[in-house]
């Protein structure tokens, strides 16, 4: 990420002399490789070739071969995924799908709200997910109702991801415990036990992987992820704008494993990808895999997330 007060060619200017001294990282690889792809430039970015190349580079910009969707016609790609949080009303996903014939954008609903509440805004964020799904939350059931008509509602729009962040994750027995009174005092900013978050975020995932079965969606568990660590920065320019770090949760992968036990006695694996930010978890989530594959089918997958330093 690019900042400061300077216009777009100084930001241009200040990444061409960074990178000129980063041979051998993979972002030095990729701009050099979009470069030559995408604008058939085979010259070295540097702070002496900047200028040159920000001129031919910005020549192609200005044409229509170069706008947004001609870029994605002329990659190939046939399917975009987008993440979306459940309250989105998808509104470009329904123009998209009446205009564009050429490739798919398709969403992939991403509660993050749902988990996270204790960030004090969880009853604002319930009153909006009541709103548009039409159900009003009263409770973890209706809560999951409404969640569930939104699976519904992506679904008509060819929707087939859900993605969760679970930046750690301790599993907790959920039967007989009051899941009401859990989103209650979360609602009035009470601070809620360590054991309660663990109970609700368990028993959250659980209803989440009954959903995606349902409607054969495919789940991706993202864990073990410090996120937006840089306060300063994320306040200056916004959150998911890339500081995020590695976790260290040595015992997450035991964790998970509990999870899918208890999600294997309820038949209720769905499709799943597993990444982790800490490569320590590779191995343990490869064999947590391997224990619950579905007869036939592989059900579970290891997704790959690179960390570039």
């Amino acid at each position: 990420m690019i900042t400061g007060d300077g216009d777009d060619y100084e930001k241009f200017l200040a990444f061409a002399k960074t990178l000129e001294k980063s041979l051998g990282n993979p972002i030095y690889e990729w701009t050099h490789m979009e470069l030559k792809r995408f604008f058939h430039i085979d010259k070295l970015i540097s702070s002496e070739t900047a200028k040159e190349i920000w001129d031919e580079a910005n020549q192609m910009l200005a044409t229509d071969d170069f706008r947004p969707r001609a870029l994605i016609k002329n990659s190939n790609v046939k399917v975009v995924c987008t993440t979306d949080a459940p309250v989105s009303k998808l509104s470009y996903h329904k123009s998209l799908a009446k205009e564009e014939k050429d490739f798919k954008v398709l969403p992939a609903l991403r509660p993050d709200h749902l988990i996270s509440i204790t960030d004090g805004h969880f009853a604002e964020y319930l009153t909006e997910l009541s709103a548009v799904s039409g159900i009003k939350i009263k409770d973890f059931k209706t809560m999951i109702k409404a969640l569930e008509q939104r699976f519904e509602f992506f679904t008509s729009l060819g929707g087939r991801l859900s993605d969760h962040s679970l930046s750690t994750y301790t599993f907790a027995e959920t039967d007989d415990v009051d899941l009401d009174s859990i989103i209650q005092r979360a609602k009035e900013k009470q601070t809620l036990t360590d054991l309660e978050y663990n109970q609700y975020i368990t028993a959250l995932i659980l209803e989440i992987m009954k959903l995606n079965k349902k409607f054969d969606w495919t789940m991706k568990l993202h864990v073990n992820v410090n996120r937006s660590i840089n306060g300063p920065a994320i306040r200056k320019i916004g959150e998911n704008t890339g500081f995020d770090s590695m976790g260290t949760q040595a015992n997450i992968s035991e964790e998970l494993t509990k999870l899918f036990s208890k999600a294997a006695e309820l038949e209720i694996i769905p499709k799943t990808i597993l990444y982790s930010l800490n490569q320590n978890d590779w191995l343990e989530l490869a064999t947590l895999i391997g224990c619950f594959q579905g007869e036939g089918v592989q059900q579970l997958q290891l997704g790959a997330w690179l960390v570039v330093q």
